[in-house]
């Protein structure tokens, strides 16, 4: 029954002991650890309405005190940056030779991926199908406001020092061609999984994505950390490549993310480029180890946030189940009760029934038993009723 467990975000309200019958246990099943357990630094936590703001800084025009907030918000996350290990090499005649090793490294450990996949490795990321689909929602808060950092580029088109930065952006929108657009191929890929509904996620997902629109709202005080912030998003890592592989695997139209995964690493010479005349025009040596320090950690931000491994680890089976089941609970209710009087069995029950009590009943009475989901009872339900989820549906 794991194709039932599609993940829309709906909310469910905390669930007490949900324990289903025996024939069916992949129902409960539980991946590690829980996802409010993966922001727990302070500036992860702050401001306390990170969804909120996310949105706010989405259209096209924030007021003041949004961009304040989102100020705020980048100042201390970049306090949180600076204190990651890893990060760029403070000589910038350093940086193509690290990143180039990197790489390396990156090819070699995907390469090894692949051959442990070949020898008949199960998925390092995905269970299913719904496991999947629960990522590209995940992530859509990221993935959204592609190429943000760099819009408030665009009032400075005339200058030449940022030409570079303006270019990379409408690069990013498709330079005109909608189906290039790297927005709409992520919506259109939402649309048709049936994975629209990301916008009321809970708050830890927005991080990455607010921390996009922060710099794109402030690009006047933050150009060395926007710099570095590009190169980072412009570095491929293992996860994604690993996402990407088993997305494909899954039948989930990875196309977007092979945009991505990619081994090329040609952006450090346009990082490069951006960074000499920033690092010449400096005082003092003092003043450009300053800057280089302040490039670094822009990069280090691409760390902050929920990463593919905590977003794989908060996926919960029970709970996607039943947040596919809520919007149709009185549907199913309703089929159920007249069930159950045309078998003589009344007065059961309170006027409705709790969505966690309704689904046991169900577990209970086999109609979650078959060999396929198809010929499932609560399946042949909801399709009879209209109601079947259309990611539930057969794909063409």
């Amino acid at each position: 029954m794991e194709e039932f467990a599609l993940g829309r975000g709906f909310e469910v309200g905390t669930l007490s002991n949900l324990v289903f019958g025996r024939e069916i246990p992949k129902l409960v099943l539980k991946r590690n650890k829980p996802v409010l357990e993966v922001a727990e630094s302070p500036a992860l936590v702050r401001p306390s309405n990170v969804r909120q703001l996310y949105h706010t800084l989405s259209r096209q025009q924030a007021d003041a005190q949004a961009c304040k907030a989102a100020r705020e918000f980048l100042d201390a996350s970049l306090l949180e940056a600076a204190r990651l290990p890893e990060g760029l090499p403070a000589e910038l005649n350093e940086l193509q030779r690290v990143l180039e090793k990197r790489a390396a490294t990156l090819s070699r450990d995907y390469r090894a991926y692949l051959k442990d996949r070949h020898k008949g490795q199960p998925r390092r990321y995905f269970n299913h199908q719904s496991h999947a689909l629960h990522f590209l929602q995940a992530i859509a808060p990221t993935r959204m406001v592609e190429g943000a950092w760099l819009y408030g580029f665009l009032r400075f088109w005339r200058d030449a020092q940022y030409a570079p930065l303006c270019k990379i952006y409408l690069k990013s929108l498709g330079e005109g061609r909608e189906q290039c657009n790297q927005v709409r191929l992520y919506q259109h890929m939402l649309d048709s999984n049936g994975c629209q509904q990301w916008q009321q996620m809970d708050e830890q997902y927005y991080v990455q994505g607010l921390i996009r629109l922060a710099l794109g709202h402030h690009v006047e005080e933050y150009l060395p950390e926007i710099i570095g912030f590009n190169l980072g998003y412009e570095q491929v890592s293992l996860p994604m490549l690993i996402a990407a592989y088993e997305l494909s695997e899954l039948d989930v139209q990875p196309h977007y993310f092979t945009l991505h995964a990619t081994e090329d690493d040609a952006c450090i010479a346009s990082a490069i480029r951006l960074l000499q005349p920033l690092l010449q025009n400096a005082a003092s040596e003092e003043e450009r180890l300053a800057l280089m320090q302040r490039v670094n950690n822009g990069y280090k931000l691409n760390q902050l946030g929920m990463n593919i491994d905590d977003i794989v680890a908060s996926f919960d089976l029970q709970q996607a189940f039943l947040a596919v089941m809520q919007p149709r609970a009185a549907f199913i209710e309703r089929v159920y009760r007249i069930d159950c009087m045309e078998r003589g069995i009344r007065g059961r029950w309170p006027d409705s029934l709790p969505l966690v009590s309704l689904m046991q009943h169900l577990c209970n009475e086999g109609w979650m038993q078959g060999e396929t989901l198809a010929q499932t009872r609560l399946w042949q339900t909801m399709e009879r009723g209209g109601i079947l989820p259309n990611a539930m549906r057969p794909r063409c």
